[in-house]
């Protein structure tokens, strides 16, 4: 309940982008326990994989957004004529 109360409080004030990242995040946990709990062996490429999804996580949450340039406020659109 409370992890679904923070998901929800995060969608109402950050962007949509930088919260779904959990979903990306979750399979490296789910590895990284299995490592320390189950004592799986890892390969390299498992290594290779999680840090490329840590390094796109990390510049999705870091990334800056910009408003696109020359779009027009609402008002002036809703004063265009109807074609």
């Amino acid at each position: 309940m409370l992890g679904y109360t923070g998901f929800i409080y995060l969608l109402e004030h950050v962007p949509v982008s930088k919260v779904m990242s959990y979903t990306y995040v979750n399979p490296v946990v789910a590895v990284l326990l299995g490592i320390l709990l189950l004592h799986e062996r890892p390969v390299a490429a498992e290594f290779a994989g999680m840090s490329c999804i840590l390094v796109a996580v990390f510049l999705i949450t870091t990334a800056q957004v910009r408003a696109k340039a020359g779009t027009p406020p609402i008002e002036e659109l809703e004063q265009m004529p109807a074609e």
